[in-house]
């Protein structure tokens, strides 16, 4: 759409508006076609005038929180956009007279009401059904689905989220913000539904109707809407907008939602070591450190998130003693899962990249999911095909051990360690280490790291199998006689 200015000597240009997803774009050209000015609109614009002194535009359109279309006013050349209309009601277009002194729009009034009837027995025949009116807002009803409870959800014609009691009563708003809900969804005790993000795509939340939790399902490029809920509420098929079209898939259950979190925990601590620079340790081990604690530390009645159950279990450690069980687990001890991983992976003797067999695992991981859903079980396969030799401590090239440990159980443990050097010939030290390990069955197992500092910071000089409550014996043979012997020197294990 193109506007011209109504006096030249004031603003000699053109003005077009380009859609966007979600917003648009004001562009101001010259007569000649030279481009003066771009102005990005946060509103997806049906119609445009300027005023008549080129000071600004009136437009019409809708933003990212919901319908209608509104009045709006973009100052020129710089400013504010102004919502100049805030109401049910929707216009259509937009025009003022030549003084600029009056505006004019069309004004229509969307209106809706919410029925409710029972299903009649016999419905073979002609059916008469008794609807009641349930709803007294202006625009209710935009979408519903019934809760297991019997209760009702609904977005209104501006998008927000809504519950309320079968008969109407009781319509509680759910969330806050102004971002667009659509197709809400019951799910047991949750409801599944896309909003749009602040990035203007649609994403695919999920919310325990008693808490109001709100748990992010999807990211990424694509665009997510329509989620339903299998039966027993484990699984949501949703259809998706990528770039290679539309299509349909589903999320795991709860037992592995920190697949998501964690791994994205996980990520956040290695942009730490990558980013910040050559004095990345301090940032990275205190980061690394409230992750534990967030695991371990106990609430005001003597509850840790590790002791409310495993990382397997999910939302379902939520309890009214353990209100954060969810967050410590599935986010910080499922990152711990990954850094513990890429410890046991990590090659003391090559010379090339030492991350190599994680670095692939992990490609491998995401290469094998592009198109599927994963789960704990199927990460477990893609990490036994790349495990060394050195993680195989059952000797049955699987790893039941660390998985029933870390994602399965609950045991934590704690390490204590004992070091001298034996003997001090040129090139030839010989450090005898002592590592203890206590707080678990006599089936648990670890690799536990041993570093070196031998005055340019630590350094690893290997891992160490050891099970059970035990004392482990082990000597290394070094060119050169270290400050200090450490274990876990980088937080690598999660340890009491």
């Amino acid at each position: 759409m193109f506007v011209l200015s109504a006096d030249a000597a004031v603003l000699s240009d053109a003005i077009t508006f380009l859609w966007l997803r979600w917003e648009s774009r004001i562009d101001v050209l010259t007569p000649a076609g030279a481009m003066v000015k771009s102005i990005n609109i946060p509103v997806q614009i049906i119609d445009l005038t300027s005023l008549p002194d080129g000071s600004g535009f009136f437009l019409a359109g809708w933003a990212k929180e919901g319908f209608p279309d509104q009045i709006w006013f973009q100052p020129y050349p710089e400013g504010r956009l102004i919502k100049f209309t805030n109401d049910f009601n929707q216009y259509i277009s937009v025009s003022v007279t030549g003084s600029g002194k009056q505006l004019v729009s069309v004004q229509s009034h969307p209106s809706s009401t919410i029925f409710v009837a029972d299903v009649p027995a016999d419905l073979t025949s002609k059916i008469d059904w008794k609807f009641s009116p349930i709803s007294k807002e202006q625009s209710p009803g935009y979408s519903l689905s019934w809760t297991a409870d019997g209760k009702l959800l609904q977005t209104d014609l501006a998008g927000h989220l809504f519950v309320s009691a079968a008969d109407g009563s009781a319509r509680t708003r759910l969330l806050p913000d102004e971002l667009f809900v659509s197709a809400p969804a019951a799910c047991g005790k949750w409801t599944v539904f896309s909003r749009m993000s602040e990035e203007n795509k649609g994403v695919l939340y999920r919310m325990n109707l008693d808490t109001r939790e709100l748990q992010q399902l999807t990211e990424g490029p694509a665009e997510y809407f329509s989620g339903v809920c299998t039966p027993n509420g484990e699984f949501v098929f949703y259809t998706g907008i990528g770039p290679n079209g539309n299509y349909i898939a589903k999320i795991p259950s709860y037992h592995d939602q920190w697949l998501s979190e964690g791994f994205a925990d996980f990520a956040a601590g290695l942009f730490l070591e990558e980013a910040v620079g050559p004095h990345w340790q301090k940032d990275y081990l205190q980061y690394w450190e409230r992750q534990r604690t967030r695991v371990l530390d106990k609430n005001n009645y003597d509850i840790s998130p590790n002791d409310a159950g495993p990382l397997w279990l999910g939302l379902r450690a939520i309890s009214p003693r353990s209100p954060q069980a969810y967050q410590g687990l599935t986010y910080s001890k499922g990152g711990y899962v990954l850094l513990m991983l890429r410890s046991l992976m990590y090659s003391d003797q090559a010379n090339g990249n030492r991350d190599q067999a994680f670095i692939d695992m992990m490609h491998d991981f995401v290469e094998s999911h592009h198109d599927s859903p994963a789960s704990t079980e199927s990460f477990k396969a893609i990490v036994e095909k790349h495990m060394t030799m050195q993680m195989d401590l059952q000797k049955n090239g699987r790893l039941d051990w660390f998985f029933n440990e870390w994602v399965y159980g609950t045991q934590v443990p704690r390490y204590h360690l004992k070091y001298e050097v034996l003997s001090r010939e040129a090139g030839k030290i010989k450090v005898k280490v002592e590592i203890t390990q206590s707080e678990v069955d006599d089936k648990f197992a670890m690799l536990v790291p041993v570093f070196g500092d031998f005055g340019k910071g630590m350094i690893r000089l290997g891992q160490v199998p050891i099970a059970g409550n035990s004392t482990r014996t082990v000597i290394f043979n070094l060119d050169r006689e270290p400050k200090k012997i450490e274990l876990n020197s980088f937080k690598d294990i999660l340890a009491r």
